[in-house]
């Protein structure tokens, strides 16, 4: 790898990460109601949304029929009916930990020491897929305290218990979003790492004794 490209490959991975913070990062999917109707509910959080503290992005499909015919939809609910306010949270701490370790990455490049440039960017990789880590879980209890009571009173209000957080856990997923940027990051991690690390070479080989030249005479020892 050329050096002027080996030099991009970290501050552009960086950019790549930020530009899929706009990813969904995580999604609560589940449906409930009886026979006669029933309302399935998705709630989206991109990675932007942990790092800003934007709305959730909550659809709510409510329907006719049951599961024994075709349903016919009867439109949306209104999304503040199940907590779509509540579900707004602030800026995550570790996700702004996270976007500012993305810019000490990508300020690295401009470092002038080879070395120092790839441990840092090496550590910012590393610890920012970590915090976003944290900051999806932190988000995942988060929502579950704040939904479990709407869904045992709108979705499915026949239920005569309460919706746990664990079920509302087991309807949580991590999407695409998170992934791509956790394998991003690691590749970043450790590719920097090995950049970092000097490699040993071999030891250097002594010269051959030239050869004298031909028709020389040879020397004679007595």
């Amino acid at each position: 790898m050329r050096p002027y490209i080996r030099r991009l490959f970290s501050p552009t991975g960086f950019v790549l990460v930020g530009l899929m913070l706009f990813l969904p990062f995580l999604t609560l999917a589940c449906e409930g109601g009886d026979r006669s109707e029933r309302i399935a509910l998705e709630v989206t959080y991109t990675g932007s949304d942990l790092v800003f503290g934007g709305p959730a992005d909550v659809s709510v499909a409510q329907t006719e029929g049951g599961v024994d015919s075709d349903g016919t939809a009867t439109g949306t609910t209104d999304d503040e009916e199940f907590g779509a306010r509540e579900l707004t949270f602030g800026a995550e701490p570790f996700a702004v930990v996270a976007a500012v370790l993305l810019l000490v990455g990508l300020a690295a490049a401009f470092l002038p020491w080879a070395r120092w440039r790839s441990w840092t960017a090496a550590a910012a990789a590393f610890l920012s897929g970590i915090g976003l880590l944290a900051a999806v879980l932190r988000t995942e209890n988060r929502v579950a305290e704040a939904l479990a009571p709407q869904l045992t009173e709108k979705v499915d209000p026949s239920f005569t218990g309460r919706v746990s957080k664990d079920q509302i856990f087991d309807a949580l997923e991590f999407r695409y979003g998170f992934w791509l940027v956790v394998v991003l990051l690691a590749v970043l991690g450790f590719g920097n790492v090995l950049a970092a690390v000097p490699g040993k070479r071999p030891p250097a080989e002594e010269p051959a004794p030239e050869a004298p030249p031909q028709g020389a005479p040879e020397e004679t020892t007595a």
